[in-house]
This record gives structure tokens, C-alpha cells and sequence, in this order.
């Protein structure tokens, strides 16, 4: 399964399996996904599940499935 979401102007695809849409289905509560890149002296991509959206950049997937963005930079290594 697939579908292509924009974040910041951005077409991001997003693929998932069948086992994991029955999965989502099965839910109470749509699953929320977070991308975090960290930019530092070293760059960091985090994937989290189950975020709070305060101040991030996200978009519907399906009723069940959300993805958001979350970019993160330092002033200092």
C-alpha cells in the first residue's frame, strides 16, 4: 500500500504494508509517526511513533495513519 502526502511544499511517499494497514485498523487511535533529522556536526534521522504535534510540520496518510516532520538544528556542535 502507498500514498504520497506534501510536508513544507514536499512530496513525501509513504509505503506500508497489508499486514500493517489490518494492524491499523485494529487501532483505537490513528498511529502517529514522526521523521526527526537532528542537523548538528553529525546529521540524525529518528523515526518515532506515537508523537505529540505541538509545532510540527505533519500530514494525513489515511484516517488511521499520520506522518509528520520534524527538522532540528543546533547553534553548536
Amino acid at each position: 500500500m502507498q500514498a504520497t502526502i506534501v510536508i513544507l511544499g514536499k512530496e513525501i511517499q509513504v509505503e506500508w504494508s497489508e499486514a500493517v494497514d489490518k494492524q491499523l485498523n485494529l487501532l483505537a487511535t490513528p498511529l502517529k509517526v514522526e521523521m526527526e533529522l537532528y542537523f548538528s556536526c553529525l546529521i540524525r534521522k529518528t523515526v518515532r511513533f506515537g508523537w505529540s504535534s505541538q509545532g510540527q510540520y505533519s500530514a494525513e496518510v489515511t484516517p488511521r495513519l499520520s506522518v509528520a516532520f520534524r527538522p532540528v538544528m543546533t547553534k553548536v556542535c
